[in-house]
C-alpha cells in the first residue's frame, strides 16, 4: 500500500488508511474491509481503532478527520466541479 503524495498530504497528519477507517466509523459503519498483502497492512487500521476508542477522540482526533475530509472534498470539487458533485447521482 502506497498512497499518492497528494492524498497523503491532504490527510496529514493522519495516514490515508487511518483517515478512511475513522471516517467510516464516524459515519456509522461498524465493519470495514481491508485488503492485505502482508500482515503489517493491518497496522494502520489497528492504529485507527486505538484512536477511535480513546476518550480524547472527539477533542483530539476528530478535528484531524474533519480537516482531511475538507481537504479531500475541496480537491474533488476542484477536479470535477460542484455541478457534477451536485448532480452525478442522476446519471
Amino acid at each position: 500500500y502506497k498512497p499518492t503524495d497528494t492524498v497523503a498530504r491532504m490527510c496529514h497528519p493522519l495516514s490515508p488508511m487511518t483517515f478512511q477507517s475513522l471516517f467510516l466509523w464516524n459515519e456509522g459503519a461498524h465493519t470495514i474491509s481491508v485488503g492485505i498483502a502482508k500482515p503489517s497492512d493491518f497496522d494502520e487500521v489497528v492504529h485507527a481503532a486505538g484512536l477511535y476508542g480513546q476518550p480524547s477522540y472527539e477533542s483530539l482526533t476528530l478535528p484531524k478527520v474533519d480537516s482531511a475530509k475538507a481537504n479531500l472534498d475541496a480537491a474533488m470539487e476542484a477536479a470535477v466541479g460542484d455541478g457534477w458533485l451536485r448532480d452525478f447521482w442522476r446519471g
